[in-house]
């Protein structure tokens, strides 16, 4: 019998790996601008950009590897249904079940390497990430300028209601320029991003006023109107980089997720009073929040599991095989699993719903599908 357990493993290793290599593609599809932009527009370094590329396939692999075992679940045992195998296994006296063994314990093999994973080198991957970008945006700003956000540069606190990105030009500026001895306001109707050089951003505003409040109490106050004004802007012109500490909840172990999370349900502990209600209510969604990605760590990784035994069935009631069929039974399955997880995440988030059971309502729901289907595949 260990014989045929590897045949069967034998046949999913090369689906995975296909299935592996599509999906990834498909996620890096919607990075490839963000990486074009930091590459032409903003003059990030290759070194820089494909530190941006690596560091986001973390995110990418923690996804797509429990849905390329669904994918290769399908093939394999589509094939194995085509070709009358599975009949011929039914025959000699090897049960549906009996032929899921194999791979099933892969797949908790596959579960395990993703929980550590998923545990300690994907924060990390964020962390780390989400500094790189930070630190990338502040040695290239100008792409940072939206409308409707502030914006600080170096001390200059930048507002526009409208930006041009085509153009580059701006509408209802506001900028809060550093100024020695006081304060300074510019109000601009529109500008234009003129040049952005390595040390510089120069704006060239039009039709405007600044405002100046001078001395130790601001008591000298004095109002210009301009046509044309050109403010200049310093940047920096090396790539700074900064560890920084703090961690939001994606960029956090499970250690340290769990600590925070003691921390906060012991803040609403010392919480008693009626006026601390809205403090409380605002804790407990902190508290479940935190929760949310502890349970994460692990209810995504076992989708792995029932993705297997899921694609397993649907492959033998199908009676088809191939990567097409797979591919066209897995994306519905990607979808509503995604968003009973997203669901189930935002009501955690809003305190409706407890994480242990919004995290885990997806992998419940489909491992109850995919049992029902054995079952009907031994009929």
């Amino acid at each position: 019998m260990k014989k045929l357990d590897l045949y069967i493993i034998k046949e999913h290793v090369s689906p995975f790996l296909g299935g592996l290599l599509v999906l990834t593609f498909i996620f890096l599809l919607s990075r490839i601008y963000q990486l074009l932009d930091l590459l032409i527009k903003r003059g990030v370094h290759f070194f820089q950009v494909s530190e941006v590329f690596g560091l986001s396939m973390a995110f990418i692999i923690a996804m797509t590897v429990p849905m390329s075992v669904l994918i290769a679940s399908i093939v394999a045992f589509g094939r194995l249904g085509e070709d009358f195998e599975i009949l011929a296994m039914k025959s000699a006296g090897i049960s549906f079940r009996r032929t899921l063994l194999g791979p099933f314990i892969v797949s908790l093999g596959v579960f395990a390497v993703m929980a550590a994973f998923d545990n300690f080198l994907l924060p990390e991957a964020n962390h780390r990430l989400k500094n790189l970008l930070i630190d990338i945006h502040h040695k290239k700003p100008v792409g940072e300028i939206r409308p409707r956000v502030f914006v600080n540069f170096q001390g200059y606190l930048i507002y526009v209601e409208k930006k041009d990105d085509r153009t580059q030009r701006l509408y209802g500026i506001s900028i809060e320029e550093p100024a020695e001895g006081g304060v300074r306001f510019i109000f601009a109707e529109e500008g234009v991003v003129e040049s952005a050089t390595e040390e510089f951003i120069v704006l060239r505003l039009k039709d405007g006023e600044i405002h100046e409040a001078l001395g130790r109490r601001e008591e000298t106050y004095r109002r210009i109107f301009f046509k044309e004004h050109l403010v200049h802007i310093p940047v920096s012109s090396e790539l700074v980089r900064k560890n920084r500490k703090y961690r939001s909840d994606r960029e956090m172990t499970l250690g340290m997720l769990i600590k925070r999370a003691k921390e906060v349900k012991g803040e609403m502990k010392s919480l008693n009073r009626p006026a601390d209600k809205t403090r409380k209510k605002l804790l407990k969604n902190r508290y479940y929040s935190l929760l949310v990605e502890v349970h994460k760590k692990f209810s995504m990784p076992f989708a792995a599991v029932v993705f297997l035994v899921l694609g397993a069935s649907l492959a033998i009631l199908s009676h088809r095989g191939g990567y097409e069929t797979a591919f066209g039974l897995s994306f519905p399955v990607f979808t509503l699993y995604y968003i009973l997880l997203i669901g189930g995440e935002n009501l955690s988030d809003r305190g409706i719903l407890h994480p242990a059971l919004s995290m885990w309502i997806p992998n419940l729901l489909f491992l109850l599908l995919a049992l029902f289907l054995v079952r009907k595949c031994e009929g």
